[in-house]
């Protein structure tokens, strides 16, 4: 949800002491952030259509039917235009996760066996340093004194051994961000390496497009039953739609691009400044409101 605003005031120095520096604002209204995005690319079009905006963003994804046009754009009130909302709880962060799952933590001894009981090393700590919100939960006195324990059983102690190095030094979100990295360069490319020398001289993961797609094929199927949710919601056949119109970072993905596409299989696909379009929206919507 955003924020749409305008009679924006700055209250003069001459007002009382409990006032003095203080901005504000009149009439806020908040506002979807796929209706935000729909108001920017209907500035583009020169017929009527009825469009599937899809915003993946970094931790949500939403969506929304709009029907948008020339002879609409002007109109400060177009609640009649929105024909259906939906979201989920699932964006560029959870394929992070994925990615760093696949190909950075069986580096680390992800997957491997110990020696007593020829059991698997645990999981949860793993799952833990690879989710963005709860890195910092894995820097506990007792999981290094639990990993220390587990390198000396370990079949593969090397790998536990740079688990225990990431815990000591604080390196997850290192981790991450090279994650993050990788996850990027796999939207034009099929393959990324990603350097892991701060974690060991040399170690370096391999990440592949169709292994990246294959780990985060749960999730793209989600965005795909909740896009179809909207359209269904707004009334509408998959062939009703004449475009999906995709903002938001994580729509770079190309199999994210496939999931969505899939909803609405004659719908031509469009795109914007993926980080831009819904501000762009906001502002526009803003001066119509004055």
């Amino acid at each position: 949800m955003s924020v749409v605003s305008h009679n924006y005031l700055w209250e003069s120095a001459s007002q009382p002491a409990d006032h003095e520096g203080a901005a504000c604002f009149r009439d806020i209204a908040f506002v979807y952030e796929p209706i935000a995005a729909a108001y920017h690319y209907e500035r583009t079009v020169e017929t009527e259509e009825l469009v599937l905006i899809a915003d993946i963003g970094g931790g949500t994804s939403d969506f929304s039917v709009v029907r948008i046009g020339p002879q609409r754009r002007e109109r400060a009130e177009r609640g009649h235009d929105v024909l259906a909302n939906a979201g989920v709880r699932l964006g560029g962060t959870d394929f992070d996760s994925a990615l760093n799952l696949a190909t950075v933590m069986p580096l680390l001894g992800l997957g491997t066996h110990l020696v007593a009981k020829n059991l698997p090393m645990p999981n949860a700590l793993y799952h833990e340093l690879a989710t963005w919100a709860t890195i910092n939960f894995g820097y506990t006195r007792r999981n290094e004194r639990d990993v220390a324990e587990m390198v000396s059983d370990a079949r593969e102690p090397e790998k536990v051994g740079r688990l225990l190095k990431v815990i000591r030094q604080r390196l997850g979100h290192r981790l991450a961000f090279a994650v993050e990295e990788a996850k990027i360069a796999l939207s034009g490319t099929g393959h990324a390496v990603l350097s892991l020398a701060f974690v060991d001289d040399g170690l370096a993961a391999v990440a592949d497009r169709a292994d990246f797609e294959r780990a985060i094929e749960a999730r793209t199927h989600q965005l795909y039953a909740t896009a179809s949710d909207c359209i269904k919601a707004a009334g509408l056949g998959t062939t009703a739609l004449d475009t999906i119109f995709l903002t938001g970072g994580s729509s770079r993905v190309p199999a994210v691009r496939t999931a969505i596409a899939r909803a609405a299989p004659s719908a031509r696909m469009a795109a914007g400044s993926d980080f831009l379009s819904v501000a762009l929206g906001l502002t526009q919507m803003a001066a119509l409101r004055r």
